[in-house]
């Protein structure tokens, strides 16, 4: 299996880390050079975007955001052109287990070409995944989760070719993040979605790419002095606040024996 790993050439910390970071896990990758959303002009905005959606969620429909999702996109047009079954996907401060090799073969075995599977994912809020019809692997279990608005992240997931295409003819113009798997579920880009429990891929400590906050305002600018230039003990604390958020975040998810959604409708289409 082929892995497309998002890198943005200005974050140089980043760039180098995650190609040195797969090199010695012995994947077979490619990097897909990000789009730099803080470059992003109106006209290339407008013609990428339902500005009008954008406008209204700008708060979360960053131009970093934005950024992200066309990255994800050429992503999915490398996938697609392939004539492989499915592709890695990872965003540049993954870091995966030294066993993600034959993870990932097994689950190139077990994958739907019209499924996606993350292998980190945070939620909000309590999460329950269904043990019915899980699958055991390697390190863990693939499961449905309950609720798919609950299973967001974009950071590490295997997405089948026919999945890559529905996602490249959802995408744009684009309305919401590209972590917001109900809504291209909902728009039918893709009929599976699974997840791998428990979560065994974590998040290096980089400050984000996307900058929820804006680089003009005083918050922005003086957490980009501190990440920039490690101050000391500011530093430390912006990596444990950080690393808080990613706790309460990561540790809501539990396992039920109630049937997901998800399943039912495969069962239905005769996908199993």
């Amino acid at each position: 299996m082929k892995t497309y790993a998002i890198a943005l050439k200005r974050s140089k910390e980043r760039y180098q880390y995650i190609g040195r970071h797969l090199r010695e896990l012995g994947l077979d990758y490619k990097l897909i050079d990000a789009v730099d959303g803080s470059k992003l002009t109106m006209d290339e905005m407008k013609a990428s975007c339902n500005m009008e959606e954008v406008n209204k969620l700008r708060w979360w429909l960053t131009n970093g955001a934005i950024g992200c999702a066309l990255s994800h996109y050429a992503c999915y047009e490398a996938i697609a052109k392939s004539k492989d079954k499915c592709g890695f996907v990872v965003e540049d401060d993954a870091v995966l287990p030294p066993g993600i090799g034959k993870l990932l073969a097994e689950i190139e075995n077990d994958i739907d070409e019209n499924e996606v599977i993350l292998l980190y994912y945070t939620s909000f809020g309590e999460c329950k995944l269904s043990s019915v019809g899980k699958k055991d692997i390697s390190l863990g279990s693939l499961v449905f989760p309950i609720d798919i608005k609950q299973t967001i992240a974009a950071t590490a997931y295997v997405i089948g070719r026919k999945a890559a295409q529905g996602m490249i003819a959802t995408i744009k113009p684009i309305t919401v993040c590209a972590d917001s798997w109900d809504y291209y579920y909902g728009k039918g880009a893709f009929k599976s979605f699974r997840v791998l429990y428990p979560s065994v891929v974590k998040i290096a400590n980089f400050k984000s790419s996307i900058d929820y906050l804006p680089s003009t305002s005083l918050i922005g600018r003086t957490a980009k002095f501190i990440n920039d230039y490690k101050v000391p003990i500011a530093f430390q604390i912006l990596f444990y606040l950080r690393k808080k958020r990613l706790s309460r975040m990561l540790n809501h998810f539990y396992l039920t024996n109630e049937q997901s959604p998800i399943l039912n409708n495969i069962s239905l289409e005769g996908m199993i």
